[in-house]
């Protein structure tokens, strides 16, 4: 009986360790170069979920649109900026869809929270251009933009 616990220990420790490797954003790439673009959901069955207006995860991988500043959503200054951040993240999920046509335009360093930088591309258009010209976001200009101008 101890043995077979064993053999079920090691046997569950190579399914994790699988399941890591194959669900891994380069795995799915099929690449090891970090310019290399990521098929869609339904090509690859990658998974998209939004975190807010500006960033969102890809097969597990932590994604910054670049050159956009969105409002905060977990940190708001005033209530302007956190009803303008739900817009924002409502938004962005609706752009991703079902995650086909998603393709990344990596930078080469992460940001300083270690999110992958990249312009997002959605069926070949970006969508932090999108973003911009709705009022959703604004261009990235080397510091956080003010959302609490509409504020008393």
């Amino acid at each position: 009986m101890k043995n077979f616990f064993k053999e079920l220990f090691w046997f569950i420790v190579a399914i994790v360790l699988l399941s890591i490797i194959f669900s891994s954003p380069r795995f799915a790439e099929g690449s090891e170069n970090p310019n290399a673009k990521i098929l869609t959901p339904s090509e690859t069955g990658i998974w998209v979920r939004v975190v807010d207006g500006d960033t969102f995860t890809l097969a597990g991988e932590s994604i910054r649109i670049a050159d956009i500043d969105a409002p905060e959503l977990f940190s708001p200054k005033c209530d302007a900026e956190k009803r303008l951040a739900k817009l924002a993240k409502a938004r962005l999920a609706q752009l991703l869809g079902n995650g086909t046509g998603i393709a990344l335009e990596r930078q080469a360093e992460p940001d300083r929270y270690g999110r992958t930088l990249a312009t997002v591309l959605v069926n070949g258009s970006p969508i932090g251009a999108t973003l911009v010209g709705e009022g959703l976001a604004a261009p990235w200009g080397g510091k956080r933009h003010g959302w609490c101008y509409s504020c008393p």
